[in-house]
């Protein structure tokens, strides 16, 4: 209901550095990539815009889509399958499984940008699955993770409010 996507996440990342019109090439996905660690965002461009045609999208619209994932009903029963196979691949687990016992299947998809941390899953607890799905606008600054923290936080309370034994621990230390 409030997804859109006018570009390509490609052209979106080179719009970030202002590389508006290069091609989409390995050459240039490697300038995009030293402008990035270098911080020479420019954060007057679309990306960081509240413009209809930027790529924005919302929890509930992320969670909805999981669900129709998990039920098998987003395109086809077949189609759910192979998605939820890619999302049972993320190794990252610093946001969602963090906290979590790392016996706990979780198929999740993270994102993140300059300002943007990110992480939709489906946490496969022994009760049932649960959606989690939690978008943040934090700066990271040095070593300070805030939107990594909080969403681990947010998978701690919900995980630990169902079941407390598939939690790994407190996740209340700095993030390494």
């Amino acid at each position: 209901h409030d997804t859109r996507v006018s570009m390509p996440i490609g052209r979106w990342h080179y719009m970030t550095v202002g590389m508006d019109q290069a091609p989409v090439n390995a050459g240039n996905d490697a300038i995009v990539d030293e402008r990035i660690k270098a911080n020479r965002s420019d954060f007057n461009a679309l990306p960081f815009t509240d413009s209809l045609h930027n790529n924005v999208t919302t929890a509930r619209d992320m969670a909805g889509m999981l669900e129709k994932i998990h039920r098998g009903q987003l395109l086809s029963a077949w189609a759910s399958t192979g998605m939820l196979d890619m999302l049972h691949r993320c190794e990252h687990r610093g946001m969602i499984p963090r906290p979590l016992d790392p016996k706990i299947p979780v198929a999740h998809k993270i994102g993140q940008s300059q300002r943007i941390r990110a992480d939709v899953g489906i946490v496969y607890l022994p009760q049932r699955p649960v959606v989690i799905a939690a978008l943040t606008y934090a700066v990271e600054v040095g070593d300070a993770r805030p939107g990594r923290e909080l969403i681990a936080q947010i998978a701690e309370q919900v995980v630990g409010a169902i079941c407390p034994d598939a939690l790994a621990g407190s996740i209340r230390t700095k993030l390494t």
